[in-house]
């Protein structure tokens, strides 16, 4: 059997206000969903997963609910709509429309009794391509401006194949492990201008900084594992995962570069930085997560789904140590616990309608005082708490 999602569920509509998935910036886990149904119900189907998205939202829904074979969900499409209340950029708007992430799932049940079940996966977890721009020209008491600039660009692409298996151990309970296999990379530029000039007009400026930090990193081969419960009780089904941290990775690698040149008020100019082309300690962590849903029945034709994750801490720790000393810096990383909830509901209209909308929250993994190391620089990230709310529908034909 072949079930391409993007002809099952043939039309649906999305509406993301007023803060959607600018996890590309970084600092957030919950930014992209998989799957039709997961992406209107904002990801609330740690219960409920009812499609062979399970194998990533919780595995032991591996064959609960959708059929054996292969399902592509294709085709997605998102209008975003970001407004921004930071001291990084400022207040700014910023919309665009692409397609979300797509997600490839094969599952089968080889044994008659079908209590056990299989399926293998390939998707994309982030694919990102963010830049923006933002000036701040503030008057100085002593009668001079200032006008300053920073660039920000992002570029990560996140990839994951994963196989995974369920059980059923009780009629009302099932248990489930997906072992993904994870390939990362990510290209970092920023770009900090500062210039002092005795009016708006002049374009010599008294004083200026500018610096450059580009930084490359890339992971091959890292594992990740996530284990899932799944319970049928009476007031509907119970939902549990496990995520791992990043158990280990084959292959690493980084480099990084630093630029700055200033211009002092007595007319002199000094230039620092360097090149690493092959940092010898390039290093990635991530978080292990705890996370709980529920799907319940308000009535024959409405049904409740909540879920939450919990995402642990992780210390600052060196991301990229270069080899040459005489550059200036080391880059480090961390995060914060962050707890995030999300509520989605489904009302069947007719046969062949369904109405389903969610929320959720996506807190930020950083705040703006981390990190703040004297001549030490930090992979960035934009303080952004995102909430996400998602209204579509589902037409079967």
């Amino acid at each position: 059997m072949i079930d391409i999602q993007f002809f099952r569920w043939v039309i649906f509509f999305i509406i993301f206000c007023p803060l959607f998935t600018f996890s590309q910036t970084g600092s957030n886990y919950w930014g992209s969903d998989f799957g039709t149904k997961a992406q209107l119900l904002n990801g609330a189907v740690i219960a409920g997963v009812d499609d062979n998205s399970s194998v990533f939202y919780n595995p032991a829904a591996i064959g609960v609910g959708a059929e054996n074979g292969l399902t592509f969900s294709v085709l997605s499409p998102q209008r975003r709509i970001v407004r921004t209340n930071s001291v990084q950029v400022g207040n700014q708007r910023l919309t665009d429309f692409e397609f979300l992430p797509n997600i490839f799932v094969y599952a089968f049940s080889p044994f008659k009794n079908k209590k056990t079940s299989f399926a293998i996966t390939l998707f994309s977890k982030n694919e990102v391509d963010f830049s923006l721009k933002h000036n701040y020209i503030q008057s100085l008491a002593d009668g001079n401006f200032y006008n300053g600039s920073v660039t920000f660009d992002n570029v990560i692409r996140n990839r994951w194949a994963g196989v995974g298996v369920s059980h059923e151990i009780h009629p009302n309970v099932r248990i489930g492990l997906t072992q993904f296999i994870t390939l990362f990379t990510q290209e970092q530029l920023l770009g900090v201008n500062s210039n002092i000039f005795s009016d708006l007009d002049s374009s010599v400026p008294l004083s200026f900084i500018h610096e450059q930090v580009q930084i490359n990193r890339n992971k091959r081969f890292g594992a990740i594992s996530k284990l899932g419960f799944l319970f049928q009780t009476g007031i509907g089904e119970i939902g549990l995962n496990f995520t791992s941290p990043l158990l280990y990775s084959l292959s690493t690698e980084g480099t990084y570069q630093y630029n700055r040149t200033e211009l002092n008020s007595s007319g002199e100019i000094s230039q620092t930085g360097g090149t690493d082309t092959n940092a010898p300690t390039v290093k990635f962590q991530t978080p292990f997560s705890l996370g709980v849903g529920i799907k319940t029945p308000l009535n024959d034709k409405q049904t409740l789904y909540i879920s939450s994750e919990y995402f642990a801490g992780i210390s600052a720790y060196e991301a990229i140590k270069g080899s040459d000393n005489s550059l200036p810096f080391t880059t480090y990383d961390q995060a914060r616990t962050v707890l995030n909830l999300a509520v989605g509901y489904e009302s069947k209209i007719s046969d062949t309608f369904t109405l389903l909308a969610g929320f959720k929250t996506d807190f930020s993994q950083l705040r703006a005082d981390d990190l703040n190391l004297s001549n030490e620089f930090s992979i960035s990230k934009f303080q952004w708490d995102l909430y996400h709310l998602t209204l579509g529908g589902q037409w079967i034909f």
